[in-house]
């Protein structure tokens, strides 16, 4: 989908040359933590899951929506797992760069 946007707003967008692009110019040693963010005090509260209001809600409704999340975290997964299939069978050389990340 975001290939189909750029394709649009730029017809030679390539989006190997862009992945690769991206881990050249942002190695992951020099991207900064979410704790550094500008924004990180502001989103805390939200990533404590214990610090999440549940008076009133039933443990039977908490559990189901942790199995939903996980169910989601999973379908991700695999369609994810899917794209970087069609990126190895469609740029090899990329894949053998980004594969160990």
């Amino acid at each position: 989908m975001l290939e189909l946007v750029a394709l649009k707003l730029d017809p030679t967008f390539d989006l190997a040359d862009a992945i690769r692009d991206f881990i050249e110019h942002t190695p992951v040693a020099t991207t900064p933590a979410i704790e550094e963010a500008p924004h990180a005090e502001a989103i805390e509260p939200i990533n404590e899951f214990e610090s999440l209001h549940t008076v009133n809600i039933a443990p039977e409704a908490i559990a189901e929506t942790a199995m939903r999340a996980g169910e989601t975290v999973a379908y991700e997964r695999e369609k994810f797992d899917a794209w970087i299939s069609v990126l190895a069978e469609r740029v090899p050389d990329l894949y053998n760069e980004i594969k160990y990340i």
